[in-house]
């Protein structure tokens, strides 16, 4: 999780009245994404130069977006690894190494950019394998149903406005892609979260509630000495830049001699600042 994040995770180890599950006893160990690119020191009361990462039967993954680009570790001019990136020390360390780890990932934005975010992500559930899923809900490549889908939704969005429909894509996508997030995925909108989680909302306080923006226009200054926006806007739309043009300083007379002729019709005269 993002070090900003850690009282969110501690508070339920504590003997705390703000902990509802402390008759439960949990015992688990609180890392910030951060810790992954660290060799030494603490992160908590955890000793990172002794912690045995590999040990983990769940992992839970808060802000799991964060780990959306599987972007390679640093290497030296001969080639050889000299530093693993985060996402190469959770993927090796904690997921592939040791005992059989489960992965919850937590995120509000799990796509950025192209469903290569989701793929990468889905990476950690799988362990990295492709084919994971082929016998359990057949999957028979992740990424390749990725990539269609991506494919139908390019397609899909390159079409203008009043053509796009979502029912059309939704028809595109393929039953693999869904057959993959329904199997993998749990959605919770805030609708659901105050319809089913009362009890817990009403000791929470609830969500913050959403006011209406309030449009302001502020004056450029007090005394009214300067142009509005508008003008401002407008005297640099007629801007012509001519300083970047210095052709357009020499005067009629003179523009033969900054010109050199051709009889090539293709070639376009070219200006001679200096002689």
């Amino acid at each position: 999780m993002p070090q900003k994040l850690r009282d969110n995770w501690t508070v339920y180890r504590l003997n705390d009245k703000l902990n509802p599950f402390v008759a439960d006893r949990f015992r688990y160990d609180v890392l910030a994404h951060t810790d992954l690119s660290r060799e030494t020191g603490y992160s908590g009361d955890i000793n990172l130069e002794t912690l045995n990462w590999g040990n983990y039967d769940l992992v839970v993954i808060d802000e799991s977006h964060n780990f959306r680009n599987n972007t390679p570790g640093r290497r030296d001019e001969q080639g050889n690894l000299i530093r693993r990136s985060r996402y190469q020390r959770l993927m090796e360390d904690i997921i592939c190494s040791g005992v059989r780890t489960k992965v919850l990932l937590l995120t509000a934005t799990p796509v950025n950019n192209t469903l290569k975010d989701l793929g990468n992500q889905v990476a950690f559930i799988s362990a990295g394998k492709d084919e994971a899923f082929r016998e359990s809900i057949g999957i028979v490549s992740v990424k390749e149903t990725l990539r269609q889908a991506q494919a139908h939704f390019t397609n899909w969005s390159k079409q203008s406005p009043r053509e796009r429909k979502t029912s059309d894509l939704l028809l595109r996508l393929g039953s693999d892609f869904f057959k993959l997030l329904d199997e993998l995925t749990i959605a919770r909108a805030r609708k659901h979260v105050e319809k089913y989680y009362k009890h817990e909302m009403a000791r929470l306080g609830g969500f913050p509630k959403r006011l209406k923006p309030v449009a302001i226009y502020p004056e450029i200054d007090s005394q009214r000495r300067f142009p509005s926006y508008d003008r401002l806007n407008q005297e640099i739309g007629q801007y012509k830049l001519s300083v970047f043009n210095p052709a357009k300083y020499v005067k009629k007379q003179f523009q033969h001699l900054y010109q050199t002729s051709t009889h090539d019709p293709f070639r376009k005269p070219t200006v001679k600042l200096f002689s």
